[in-house]
């Protein structure tokens, strides 16, 4: 006798047409997906939708769950069962997200982990703390400073003078970058004084763009123009900030700033510098020990290699003069060898002061006896 026939495979629903059925109209494949690829804030519809043809339960929950864009239009010549499009701001949408996320990205900046990073030398992590030029160790207030832009927008928190900063983007070979961060720039902006043009200094030093200032960008920002005792601001400013934070979101508007009452006459009243510390540096070719305390600002009986240079350059006023800058950095990077020959990156006090030591190697080799 004959075999029966084999059982025929149930079709599938994602290979084979949908029934064409009326009552199973909602399994139709829809051909209104969305031209945009998905992305997390639209995420891939189901690959049936509904389209609401009957009245059963099913269907209308299924509605429910599609997409905000793939819902029946509420008005319009269409008929109310329609699926129509939406056109989803995806492009606003993105474009917003990624503004904020920029500027959250910029304000992290000042964080002290990304303003001063683990690998910054000793004596560019001290210009830093005490508002100086990374170039040219002198005081950041005494000339116009600057900030590194690339395609118009700042890249970085960081500080330099504007004749600085013109230096590192003339000489710099294989790409400019700020010489802390390395972030790499295409111009120099020069940052209007904040008593000739208030409005265009804000603009210039607000590094998110919101109209806004946080702690840390005030902080670094008026030890970069004004001669202020930076370690005793740092201290300061948190209770100080909460008397203009009265929102308390951590930021403070141009307003509040640069009102006659503002924090910025505030601090102008409160935290100017001392200045006769500068004054009373000792003179390294009569008293070497004091000399060599005087910089040792941590007290660990050693000092790192610039953090000589930035010293010599400030105790000879050398600052105005780039050519003897560079002498006096090659000068210590030529002896440094003789006296570190262990390569432990410092020198300690006895290895300084001896006789035919560091001090008077490098006192001879720069002429500084006659200077």
């Amino acid at each position: 006798s004959a075999s029966p026939p084999p059982h025929p495979s149930p079709p599938s629903l994602l290979s084979s047409p949908a029934p064409s059925s009326p009552l199973f109209s909602f399994l139709s494949p829809s051909p209104l997906l969305p031209s945009h690829p998905p992305s997390r804030l639209h995420p891939p519809p189901p690959s049936y939708v509904c389209v609401p043809t009957c009245t059963c339960s099913s269907a209308t929950s299924t509605l429910s769950r599609a997409p905000s864009y793939m819902r029946p239009a509420q008005t319009g010549a269409a008929g109310a069962g329609d699926v129509q499009p939406s056109a989803p701001p995806l492009e606003e949408e993105l474009q917003s997200s990624s503004i904020a996320q920029s500027r959250i990205d910029m304000r992290r900046m000042y964080s002290l982990k990304n303003f001063c990073p683990a690998n910054t030398p000793a004596a560019q992590q001290l210009a830093l703390k005490f508002a100086e030029c990374v170039v040219c160790f002198d005081d950041m207030h005494k000339e116009a400073c600057s900030v590194f832009l690339k395609n118009s927008k700042r890249i970085c928190p960081h500080f330099l003078h504007y004749r600085c900063a013109c230096d590192v983007m003339n000489s710099s070979r294989g790409g400019k970058h700020c010489p802390v961060c390395r972030r790499s720039f295409d111009s120099v902006r020069q940052v209007p004084s904040i008593d000739e043009d208030p409005e265009g200094w804000f603009e210039a030093v607000d590094l998110s763009g919101e109209g806004t200032l946080n702690q840390r960008e005030v902080l670094e920002v008026l030890k970069a123009q004004l001669p202020l005792d930076a370690q005793r601001l740092e201290e300061g400013l948190p209770e100080l900030w909460r008397n203009w934070d009265r929102a308390g979101d951590g930021v403070i508007s141009k307003e509040e700033f640069l009102a006659s009452d503002g924090l910025l006459a505030c601090i102008r009243r409160d935290f100017y510098r001392d200045v006769e510390r500068e004054a009373r540096i000792p003179d390294v070719r009569e008293n070497k020990e004091e000399w060599f305390d005087y910089w040792d600002y941590d007290k660990s009986g050693t000092l790192e290699q610039e953090e000589i240079v930035r010293a010599l350059i400030k105790t000879f006023r050398l600052s105005d003069d780039r050519s003897r800058i560079e002498q006096m950095r090659s000068v210590v990077s030529a002896v440094w060898g003789i006296f570190d020959p262990n390569n432990s990156g410092g020198i300690d006090k006895d290895e300084f002061v001896a006789r035919d030591g560091l001090a008077d190697t490098i006192a001879a080799s720069m002429n500084l006896n006659s200077t």
